[in-house]
């Protein structure tokens, strides 16, 4: 009887036997929901304070005059400008870190399955690997080991950020207009 929360879990668990890579893309993930959450406000900022000369909240305020330079219209489009392309950068690098640690925590996942279904078949009795193919058994260890790491980096890591990406927007959203 196999469920999806019980398969889930499962496939966790070979997750968090590596929790240093896994913690690793579960930071680049959030970290690239933060920058994603950031990359609307330079335009906004832009469009509001900058074109349409909207009087600044004394939080923008404080922001505008930490940076170098005079705040003329044009040095703050330069700065909205360079905001852009910095968050874009990072998101950029972030995502590929995360791509990186995904691939290695992929890798560590389907060795440690292979290194358990390994151990397993070494343990069952000669009567069954008389009857089963040599082939079989060493395709089932070779290829369908990857089974855990793609349950967890393509199914439960992308559900994960996308729920909170969903939340944290929400929340931005509420605090701008309940």
């Amino acid at each position: 009887d196999l469920t999806v929360p019980r398969l889930c879990r499962w496939a966790a668990s070979y997750a968090l036997r590596r929790w240093m890579p896994f913690a690793t893309v579960v930071m680049s993930l959030l970290l690239k929901v933060g920058l994603d959450l950031l990359k609307p406000w330079p335009t906004v900022f832009l469009i509001d304070y900058v074109l349409r000369g909207k009087t600044m909240t004394p939080a923008v305020e404080k922001i505008v005059r930490l940076l170098p330079g005079t705040p003329t219209p044009y040095t703050l489009i330069a700065w909205s400008v360079a905001a852009t392309i910095l968050i874009f950068l990072l998101s950029w690098l972030i995502d590929l870190a995360a791509t990186y640690a995904n691939i290695s925590l992929a890798q560590r996942m389907t060795y440690d399955l292979a290194g358990d279904l390994f151990a397993k078949m070494q343990q069952l009795s000669l009567h069954f690997h008389a009857r089963k193919s040599v082939g079989d058994n060493i395709r089932r260890i070779t290829a369908d080991c990857t089974c855990a790491s793609i349950i967890v980096k393509d199914a439960l890591l992308p559900v994960g950020s996308s729920v909170v990406s969903l939340i944290a927007m929400f929340c931005i959203l509420w605090r701008l207009d309940a």
